[in-house]
């Protein structure tokens, strides 16, 4: 009785965690499309270049999150994560760490592109040699 009480719970608390997941999510991808947030810099570093420790621990995280959604709705039941996925999450983590370390102790990683090399204004014209100024 109180094993198919627990079951029941489970699967009861299961769906109400996917419920309200989902309408994150739909919210989430209602704000994206009217604007409201920005993810033109995702990717990027704060010197503006493209970053591939931010790429990579996106694109793990998203696949890691879609196979454990996907367990869920084919079995009903929360998985058990295998070590060897979680150590491979904290290595991408890591490396995302590291990379951020790395730029951030460097000036030009830091320096916005438009900072790193300012524009000089042109040298004034010489003045010709039989001119009244000079």
């Amino acid at each position: 009785m109180l094993k198919e009480a627990m079951l029941v719970l489970t699967v009861f608390f299961g769906f109400g965690f996917l419920v309200i997941m989902g309408l994150l999510c739909v919210m989430l991808l209602q704000k994206m499309w009217k604007n409201e947030i920005d993810l033109s810099t995702l990717l990027k570093e704060a010197n503006g270049d493209a970053s591939m420790s931010r790429f990579q621990l996106l694109v793990f995280s998203l696949v890691v999150a879609v196979g454990i959604f996907l367990y869920m709705l084919n079995n009903l039941k929360l998985p058990v994560i295998d070590q060897s996925i979680l150590t491979l999450l904290g290595i991408s983590a890591s490396t995302y760490a590291a990379g951020k370390g790395i730029s951030f102790s460097r000036p030009e990683g830091v320096t916005k592109p438009s900072m790193q090399n300012p524009p000089h204004p042109p040298p004034p014209p010489n003045p010709a040699p039989n001119s009244p100024n000079g």
